[in-house]
């Protein structure tokens, strides 16, 4: 066998690098040598061509990476690829959805590369397996089991878990950058109002609360549906949208259901170290969720505190812009000074709060008065250092009035140097106030 090692990262050899309790490198079909390293919650396969591959510990396809791009499949099984966008730009990723063909060959191609593996593992002779960790014995009882699995994801299987997904949950459409793995559970189906004019994520969803009994059994099938893939998640998601708008004893009941499945951490270690969920099926650091300003106010500070206790740790609350003027045309529900009112009932309470503003919002017609107004509601808020404010550009949806809106009255859109001069002004006024500024794209997201 070739006694070069594969490289990660082009200088380090893999069988250096941490975080692997388990690892092997052979030979599989056309003599192509590749490293196959378990961690404690993923299984990755690295080839001498430079592409990497990623398997859930339930062995289903999860991302293939090379140098130029980065494809990435969601347990709901929609797909997106990944480039990174220059400096100049931004920075970030250029983030686009896979049609049907694309997702159907990236899936195929780590099905085959399983199969490929699991018959290497079992023809490969013990002497020829050029490295082992901790040794033979070991990583072979560890690391088979999970190609198996990986090699049982046939195309036919994928589309059949595409179907268990959606007898389990209602659509995904977004989450916070920070949840983006999380182990979402769904207390309420659809949107509590379901005006903002921007928005068309809950569009034909009619807003339901779950009963407690029914939220009960969506949890126990949540867990039986990601299996051994919890373990590459270490938060809870309250959904669908502003799960905490439902009224407070109802959704005490419901939260309280949640430690029945899980483990949340006791209150007096809280916050806890990514150690005390890494690897573990069902430990979960805290809970977040989405709030919105004016059904937030129905809420006061003991009945947050209360919710803190029963593991919610982080809410995200859509302010979108600190004008009054532009909260008005695009029928957002809540006025500035009821977010800050909100906000600060949130953090006398002790959870961590953080906010959305939406870039370019409004266009050419209301860039002054937004900046000025949004950066004047930062400063007034009671946001202290460690919370967020999420930038998100304004998605214009064909099927939302927002778009109607800016056509109808001929609002100019910014430019895409307008939408980065506008961040570069928000990001450095957030620095000064010794917040987090962090770019937010959620479209597309695929969960």
């Amino acid at each position: 066998m070739n006694d070069t090692d594969i490289k990660y990262l082009e200088h380090k050899s893999l069988k250096d690098v941490p975080g692997f309790k388990s690892a092997i490198q052979l030979k599989i079909r056309n003599d192509k040598p590749v490293f196959i390293g378990l961690r404690d919650d993923a299984l990755s396969v690295f080839t001498d061509e430079g592409k990497q591959y990623f398997y859930d510990l339930e062995g289903q396809p999860w991302r293939l990476s090379t140098l130029n791009y980065t494809l990435q499949r969601g347990v709901s099984h929609y797909g997106l690829r990944l480039r990174k966008r220059p400096k100049e730009r931004g920075g970030g990723y250029d983030r686009e959805r896979l049609n049907d063909d694309e997702l159907a060959d990236f899936c195929k191609e780590l099905w085959q590369v399983g199969g490929d593996m699991l018959d290497a593992i079992e023809r490969t002779p013990r002497e020829k397996i050029k490295f082992t960790k901790p040794d033979y014995d070991t990583a072979i009882l560890q690391i088979k089991p999970i190609v198996e699995r990986i090699a049982g994801y046939s195309p036919d299987r994928i589309e059949r878990e595409r179907e268990r997904f959606a007898s389990v949950y209602q659509p995904v459409p977004v989450l916070p950058p920070d949840h983006y793995r999380a182990f979402v559970l769904q207390a309420t189906e659809g949107c509590s109002f379901d005006t903002c004019a921007f928005c068309s994520l809950y569009k034909g969803i009619p807003f339901r609360v779950r009963s407690v009994d029914e939220f009960d059994e969506h949890i126990k099938r949540a867990i039986e549906f990601h299996g051994e893939a919890l373990r590459q998640r270490s938060t809870i998601f309250l959904g669908q949208a502003n799960a905490i708008s439902i009224p407070q004893h109802r959704l005490v009941a419901l939260m309280k259901r949640i430690p029945e499945h899980v483990v949340l951490p006791p209150d007096e270690e809280r916050p806890v170290k990514p150690k005390w969920t890494r690897g573990k099926r069902l430990h979960f650091s805290g809970i977040g969720a989405f709030i919105d300003g004016f059904t937030g106010l129905k809420k006061t500070a003991d009945d947050y505190r209360e919710l803190w206790n029963l593991g919610l740790d982080r809410v995200y609350l859509g302010v979108e812009s600190g004008s009054e003027e532009i909260l008005e045309w695009i029928q957002k529900p809540a006025q500035p000074d009821q977010m800050l009112d909100t906000i600060e009932r949130l953090k006398e309470a002790g959870v961590a709060t953080d906010i959305i503003m939406l870039l370019g919002v409004g266009g050419k017609t209301y860039e002054k008065a937004h900046i000025e107004m949004s950066l004047d509601f930062i400063n007034r808020s009671a946001l202290t250092k460690g919370d967020r404010v999420y930038l998100s550009e304004v998605v214009e949806y064909s099927d939302a009035p927002y778009y109607q809106r800016m056509e109808h009255d001929r609002i100019e859109r910014l430019s895409e140097d307008e939408m980065k001069k506008q961040l570069d002004v928000f990001k450095d006024a957030i620095k000064k106030r010794r917040l987090q500024p962090v770019p937010y794209r959620i479209d597309p997201f695929v969960y």
